[in-house]
C-alpha cells in the first residue's frame, strides 16, 4: 500500500469520528467479530482479513485475524498475525501469549518459554501465562523454573487445581515427595472424586521413606486406600512400614520365634488377637494391595496355620465371632491376589482336606457350614475350588450380604466363573505350533500372569504427548506423530499394559493378542468392568502374524522376546507390521540386571526345584531363611516374587534370553530402527546419568547408556523399556 493512500485514510480516519460514523475497516471488523461469537470461524478470519486490508494500522484487526486462522488451523498465518499485531504494539501481553502457545504446539519450547516471560514483564499477574511458562519448562528440563512458574500461579489463585498437580508432579521428580504430596492433598480437597488426583497422591507414597509413625501419615495411607479405581499398590510399602511399627503388633512380631505356636496360639485362642490383625490399616492393605514384606507375610503363614489347627480341634472355636470372621475374609482375599504363594505344612493340607470334605458334606446334608470354616478355607483355596458350582453351595454364595465375605465370592467365585464363559468370544488369529511358545502358553495357562486388581488411572493424553516426553527432538525432526494411533500390543498376558495403553492414549484403537486363553479371558473381563471399548483381543503366537493384512502406526512388546526360542526373529516380524515412520517399545531383559536371577535359577537347579506349586512355595522359604549377604537373598525385595505366578515367571519360566545394550543396538541397526530413549519411572535415573552425560543427545545414545549401566548395574532392574522408530 502506497504512503500516499495511508496518509489519505489517516486525514479519512480523523475526519470520521468512530463513534459516529465506523470506518469501513471497524465496519469489516465488528462483524468479524460477530460472525466469530456465532463460531463462524471461516467467515471472521475473512472479514477480519479484509479489515486488516483495509487498514492494516490497527494491531487489534491483526490480532483477532490471528486467532482465527489460529482456530482453523492455520498455524503459519496465525504467527504472522500475532507478529505483526506485536510489530505494531509491542506491549500486548495477549499477542507475545499466543505466539507461545503456538511455538509450542510446534514443539519450539525456546521460543516458546521467551514469548510467556515477555506476556509476563508487560503483565505480571497474566496467570495463563506463568502456568503455561511452568509447562513449558517441564519440557526443556528447567525444573526450578517450572517450580516458580507454578508457585507464581499458586501466590494469584490458590485454588488453581491444574497448577497444583503440576507443581506436585515436578516435585515428585526432584524427589522432593512430603511437599509434592500437599499439592494433591490440596487438589484433593477442591475435587475429592477426581481420580487422576487420587492417583498421584497413592503414587507418591513409593518415595516416602517412613522413618516413624505419626497419626497423620496412618490417616493419609487409610485415605489413599479407600480410592476405588486406582492403582493402590504404591501405597503397599509405607503402609507396611507402618504397621510393621504398630505398637498393637509388635507381640505378634516378637512371638515368630522357634516356639512360635504356643504364644500365638494362646493370643488365637483367648481372642486377643483379632483386635491386633483387624487394625484398619493393616486391614485395608490385605483387601486392596499384595503384601511385599516377608517378616509381615511369615506372621500371616503362622497366624493361618494356627488359626487352622485350632478351627479343626474345637469346630464351633469361632462360630459366630465377627471378629475372627472379618479378619480370615481380609486373609482369604490377600491370598487370592497372591495366588496362594504362601508356605503350607504338610499337615495343614491333610487338615484342609478335611475341612473342605467337611463342608461338602454339610452342604449335601441341606446343613449350612459355619461362614467362618468356609472363609478360612478360602485362605488355602479359591472358593471356586471349595465350593460345587452347582446346587445350594452356589446359591449361598449369592445369599452373602455381609460386605467382606460378598467381595470374596465375587472375587473368587463369580470372576472365574465370568473368565471361563469369555474364553468362548475370544478369536482365534493364528496356531500355535513353535515349541517353546506351546512350553510358554501351557505356563501362562496354568498361571495367567500377571495377576492384578486395580489398573493405575490416567487421563488419556495424544500419542504424541507420550512420545515427547520421551524423545523431545521428534517434533524438532519433523516426525509426524498419529492422531489416532492404531496399536498392537504383542503379548498382553492378562491385559495391564493393554488396557493401560487403550484407556492412556487419546483415540487410540488396541489390538491385544496372547498365546494364552486364560490370560486373555482375565484381561477381557477387566475390560468390560472399565468399559473399555475401544480394544479387541485375540489368541495368537506373534511368530504366526506376518500373514496379518494391516499396519500398525505403534507396537508394545514388552517382556515378550525374551521367551522365544529366537527373538530377533520375533523383533522381525514385529517389524514387519509396523507402519513406516511407526512406533515401537520394547521390553527385554538386561544381563547386567538379571545377574540375581542368574543366580537364583542356578540355586533352583541345584535344589532339584519343579515349577510345581509346592516346590514354589519351598523354594520361597528356602530363600527367606537365606541371611542377607547372599546374591539370591535379594529376590525378598522383589515385588514379583510374593506372588505364585510372578515368582514362576521371575525364576522358574521355561525359557528367558537377556541382552547388554551392545546387543540391543546390534539388533537395532539388523533391523533398520532408529532408537528414541528409555521408559522409567525414577527420575532420579535420568537426573544422575545426564549429570555424568550432559551432551544433548547423550540420552538417545546406547553407548552412553552402556558406560551408565556398567557403573549403576541395578539401573534396569525390571527391564530395558525404550522406544523406537520406523524410518
Amino acid at each position: 500500500m502506497s504512503r500516499k493512500k495511508k496518509t489519505n485514510r489517516k486525514r479519512a480516519k480523523r475526519r470520521i469520528p468512530k463513534k459516529q460514523t465506523p470506518s469501513q475497516a471497524e465496519a469489516l471488523h465488528q462483524r468479524g467479530v460477530l460472525a466469530f461469537q456465532t463460531g463462524d470461524r471461516a467467515s471472521a478470519a475473512a472479514l477480519f482479513g479484509q479489515a486488516v486490508a483495509a487498514d492494516p494500522t490497527v494491531d487489534n484487526y491483526h490480532f483477532n485475524h490471528a486467532v482465527a486462522l489460529r482456530d482453523l488451523g492455520q498455524v503459519d498465518a496465525a504467527m504472522e498475525g500475532f507478529s505483526q499485531t506485536l510489530a505494531l504494539n509491542p506491549a500486548r501481553a495477549d499477542a507475545h501469549y499466543s505466539l507461545g502457545n503456538l511455538y509450542n504446539q510446534r514443539g519450539q519450547a525456546g521460543a516458546a518459554l521467551r514469548h510467556y516471560e515477555q506476556a509476563i514483564a508487560i503483565q505480571p499477574e497474566f496467570i495463563d501465562a506463568h502456568y503455561n511458562l511452568g509447562c513449558t519448562a517441564i519440557l526443556v528440563g528447567a525444573t526450578e523454573q517450572a517450580i516458580g512458574a507454578f508457585r507464581q500461579v499458586l501466590a494469584l489463585n490458590p485454588n488453581y487445581t491444574h497448577a497444583l498437580i503440576n507443581l506436585g508432579n515436578v516435585l515428585r521428580a526432584t524427589n522432593q515427595p512430603y511437599d509434592a504430596l500437599a499439592c494433591y492433598q490440596k487438589a484433593l480437597k477442591l475435587h475429592p472424586d477426581e481420580k487422576m488426583y487420587q492417583q498421584l497422591f497413592a503414587d507418591t507414597f513409593k518415595q516416602i521413606p517412613i522413618d516413624e509413625n505419626t497419626p497423620a501419615l496412618t490417616e493419609e495411607i487409610k485415605l489413599g486406600l479407600t480410592f476405588d479405581g486406582v492403582d493402590r499398590q504404591g501405597l503397599a510399602k509405607a503402609g507396611i512400614a507402618v504397621v510393621r511399627r504398630l505398637p498393637q503388633l509388635q507381640p505378634l512380631f516378637d512371638a515368630l520365634t522357634p516356639d512360635e505356636g504356643a504364644q500365638l496360639r494362646v493370643a488365637i485362642e483367648d481372642g486377643s488377637i483379632f483386635d491386633a490383625l483387624n487394625h484398619p490399616l493393616l486391614h485395608l492393605l490385605l483387601q486392596h494391595v499384595i503384601i511385599t514384606d516377608p517378616e509381615l507375610e511369615r506372621l500371616l503363614t503362622a497366624v493361618r496355620r494356627h488359626l487352622l489347627a485350632q478351627t479343626m480341634a474345637r469346630p464351633e472355636a469361632f462360630a459366630g465371632h465377627d471378629q475372627a470372621l472379618r479378619f480370615v475374609c481380609a486373609l482369604a482375599r490377600q491370598c487370592f491376589f497372591t495366588e496362594y504363594v504362601y508356605y503350607q505344612t504338610n499337615t495343614e493340607a491333610e487338615q484342609l482336606e478335611v475341612l473342605c470334605r467337611e463342608i461338602g458334606q454339610d452342604f449335601a446334608q441341606n446343613t449350612e457350614p459355619a461362614t467362618y470354616r468356609i472363609a478360612l478355607a478360602a485362605a488355602y483355596l479359591p472358593l471356586s475350588a471349595v465350593l460345587p458350582r452347582t446346587g445350594e453351595p452356589a446359591a449361598w454364595a449369592t445369599r452373602q450380604t455381609d460386605a467382606s465375605l460378598a467381595r470374596l465370592v465375587g472375587r473368587q467365585v463369580s470372576d472365574p466363573l465370568t473368565e471361563l464363559a469369555l474364553q468362548k468370544e475370544i478369536q482365534t488369529l493364528t496356531a500355535i505350533d513353535d515349541q517353546v511358545s506351546r512350553a510358554v502358553r501351557d505356563q501362562y495357562e496354568q498361571n495367567p500372569y500377571p495377576r492384578w486388581t486395580d489398573l493405575r488411572y490416567q487421563s488419556p493424553v495424544p500419542l504424541a504427548m507420550t512420545l515427547r516426553r520421551i524423545a523431545p527432538h521428534l517434533e524438532h525432526a519433523g516426525h509426524a506423530v498419529p492422531h489416532a494411533p492404531r496399536i498392537l500390543i504383542a503379548g498382553c498376558g492378562t491385559g495391564r499394559q493393554a488396557l493401560e495403553t487403550a484407556r492412556g492414549i487419546a483415540r487410540a484403537h488396541v489390538f491385544a493378542i496372547d498365546l494364552s486363553r486364560a490370560s486373555l479371558a482375565y484381561a477381557l473381563r477387566k475390560a468390560k468392568e472399565l468399559g473399555l471399548d475401544n480394544i479387541e483381543f485375540a489368541h495368537a503366537d506373534l511368530l504366526e502374524l506376518d500373514h496379518l493384512p494391516q499396519h500398525f502406526d505403534v507396537i508394545e512388546c514388552t517382556g515378550v522376546l525374551v521367551a522365544l526360542d529366537r527373538p530377533l526373529e520375533g523383533w522381525r516380524v514385529l517389524t514387519r507390521l509396523l507402519a513406516p515412520g511407526g512406533y515401537m517399545k520394547i521390553g527385554l531383559y538386561s544381563e547386567i540386571a538379571r545377574r540375581h536371577v542368574v543366580a537364583g535359577r542356578r540355586y533352583i537347579a541345584e535344589k532339584g526345584y519343579t515349577p510345581t506349586v509346592d516346590d514354589i512355595r519351598q523354594c520361597r522359604r528356602d530363600i527367606f531363611a537365606m541371611s542377607d549377604d547372599t546374591l539370591i537373598s535379594r529376590f525378598r525385595y522383589y515385588r514379583d516374587f510374593f506372588t505364585l505366578s510372578e515368582c514362576r515367571d521371575l525364576l522358574f519360566h521355561v525359557k528367558e534370553h537377556r541382552f547388554d545394550l551392545p546387543q540391543v543396538a546390534g539388533c537395532l541397526e539388523e533391523l533398520g530402527l532408529e532408537f528414541l530413549g528409555f521408559e522409567l519411572d525414577a527420575p532420579r535415573v535420568f537426573e544422575t546419568f545426564k549429570t555424568n552425560f550432559p551432551e544433548p543427545d547423550a540420552l538417545a545414545d546406547l553407548n552412553s547408556w552402556h558406560r551408565f549401566e556398567t557403573d549403576h548395574p541395578d539401573t534396569f532392574l525390571q527391564m530395558y523399556q525404550f522406544w523406537v522408530r520406523k524410518p
